[in-house]
């Protein structure tokens, strides 16, 4: 067998692709641009909430118009900082993978909604999956974990119903993604200060 301290030392040496982790990439230079992207992110989630009929009428326009831009400007960004020389970043490769997704939800727009679920569905067990590290780790460390685990417990639920059935949970997940762009929007706000 194996020591521990062998295992650990593999483990940490294993090559990784971190979607999410310690090493951001700042999409935003420019404090007043970042504050006026994280109003309307505030802007749009309250829409989500108070408009979620003409707002899921609209879904695949949305949805689909914003995965390409934000694929576009993910990849200029990742051109620009040539992270893509890095293996344990993916800005670039995540910019051409969301462009193509928001091309196929344009191109798909009126049978888009079990397509928007099911990349909602897998989006939410990443973001499940992150959250779940996280608490797990503090967990480990005696930190504080609960609302690490909390959030951890609902993205996955949310996750798993949207890939179950995304045709009827799209039309639902609507208000719902109207608070996660609140929530996000209002933290970006606060950390811009």
């Amino acid at each position: 067998m194996p020591d521990k301290e062998v295992v650990q030392e593999i483990i940490r040496s294993a090559p990784a692709v971190r979607a999410y982790g310690p090493h951001h990439h700042h999409r935003t230079a420019n404090t007043a641009a970042g504050r006026i992207f994280a109003a309307a992110q505030m802007v749009l989630g309250v829409c989500c909430v108070l408009l979620a009929q003409q707002v899921y009428r609209a879904l695949p326009f949305l949805l689909g118009g914003g995965m390409v831009l934000a694929g576009v400007n993910r990849m200029v960004c990742g051109f620009w900082t040539r992270e893509y020389r890095w293996k344990e970043t993916k800005l670039t490769a995540n910019g051409i993978v969301y462009l193509l997704l928001g091309l196929v939800i344009l191109f798909h727009h009126a049978g888009a909604d079990t397509l928007i679920g099911s990349i909602w569905g897998v989006l939410g067990l990443m973001k499940g999956s992150e959250a779940l590290n996280g608490a797990l780790y503090r967990l480990s460390h005696k930190e504080p974990c609960a609302a690490l685990g909390i959030q951890a417990a609902v993205e996955l639920a949310l996750g798993f119903l949207l890939l179950i059935d995304p045709w009827s949970a799209v039309r639902h997940h609507v208000p719902l993604l109207g608070l996660e762009l609140a929530v996000m929007g209002w933290q970006s706000l606060r950390e811009s200060k």
